[in-house]
């Protein structure tokens, strides 16, 4: 999680637009009334995007003007990431501002909630299991899972320790070049086997000071081989000369404790063994749909994004799963992006917002 708090309030002229947004909404009102009138015909938007459409055009009739954004208690479901450019900006007189309702917790969330669960097995194990028809057509790929509120476990074999390579299958080849490593290893009798969906299969090896994350291509039980889709960062020795350590994630056949859950891409099929107390009626599941929540993108070169404020609002969920090519970093990940991001951006700010459940960093700030 990250959290920022500012040192720093601004003055807010009463003549400034007011737009709300609340649950209970929707984007064919003007979001000028905090609740539903009476009647019915107006209150506050639904989404956050169409507020920020208001604004915009707001901002074209009167350039400077300002304008607050505030959202009621609830949870925003983001189907793509919430971009501010240069024609969101405000002033410094008058900043755009988007905010909480007094007392209450807005939340954006790049997640979409599973239903439709039904009892099943897997391994022997009561389960849950959930069609997810998106995900067998290849439009949605999830590698972090929200039960409760709280991030459930895929597989990690060994279920303690490491595993460790027994040697390279060849000699040949520079493979202490970054990113020309072996694209294949000896390991060790009884460690892996030729378990279900292997492409779907993560060996994350430790070596030196960085890990590794290898897509698995091929496992040839038999010949004590497996095989990566690409050549790793390193040679996959550690910084004693041994043959580096490593784990297993995302086993199918591994799955047989409460909490740990499987997606099967192939099938479009997800599993989940439940913990104690949790019912198929009552407890929320959220897998995210964004790798990104919140970008102030200026301009390189040209106009910047400035006076742009989000207060008090939790940011959740996004996943980020590096493209089969990529088998890691060798220095402070530095390839792996942010849930927010500030990119030719200036006299923007987080105050009393959190950043949490996601699987990268919470915020980078880039400058063109």
């Amino acid at each position: 999680s990250y959290s920022v708090t500012n040192p720093m309030k601004t003055k807010r002229s009463s003549r400034v637009s007011v737009y709300y947004v609340s649950p209970s909404g929707h984007d064919s009102w003007s979001g000028l009334l905090p609740e539903p009138n009476t009647e019915g015909t107006d209150g506050p938007l639904a989404t956050v995007h169409a507020a920020q459409k208001a604004v915009r055009l707001q901002l074209r009739r009167g350039p400077g003007s300002g304008a607050r954004v505030v959202l009621r208690g609830g949870r925003y479901f983001l189907n793509r990431p919430l971009v501010f450019e240069p024609e969101d900006s405000g002033v410094a007189r008058a900043p755009v501002v988007y905010e909480a309702f007094p007392g209450e917790q807005p939340v954006l969330s790049g997640g979409r909630r599973i239903t439709g669960w039904k009892p099943g097995q897997a391994n022997g194990r009561d389960c849950w299991v959930a069609d997810l028809p998106e995900v067998k057509k290849g439009r949605w790929y999830f590698t972090q899972l929200f039960v409760g509120g709280t991030r459930r476990p895929r597989t990690r074999l060994p279920k303690e320790d490491y595993f460790r390579f027994e040697g390279w299958t060849t000699e040949e080849g520079d493979y202490h070049k970054w990113y020309h490593g072996p694209t294949e290893m000896r390991f060790r009798k009884g460690d892996l086997k030729a378990w279900r969906n292997a492409s779907d299969i993560k060996l994350v090896p430790l070596q030196l000071w960085f890990e590794g994350h290898m897509r698995v291509k091929e496992i040839d039980e038999a010949a004590g081989v497996v095989k990566f889709h690409v050549n790793s960062v390193g040679s996959l020795k550690d910084e004693k000369g041994e043959f580096a350590r490593y784990f297993v994630e995302n086993v199918f056949e591994a799955m047989d404790e409460p909490g740990q859950w499987y997606l099967d891409r192939a099938e479009g099929r997800l599993y989940y063994i439940p913990m104690p107390g949790e019912t198929l009626e009552k407890t929320e599941v959220i897998a995210p749909v964004v790798e990104e929540l919140v970008r102030f993108k200026g301009r390189v070169g040209g106009k910047k994004t400035e006076h742009i404020r989000l207060e008090n609002l939790a940011l959740e969920h996004a996943d980020y799963e590096p493209p089969l090519q990529c088998a890691g970093f060798v220095q402070a990940a530095h390839g792996v992006p942010a849930a927010v991001t500030f990119e030719d951006a200036r006299h923007c700010v987080l105050y009393g917002c959190s950043v949490s459940k996601i699987a990268q960093y919470a915020v980078e700030i880039l400058d063109g």
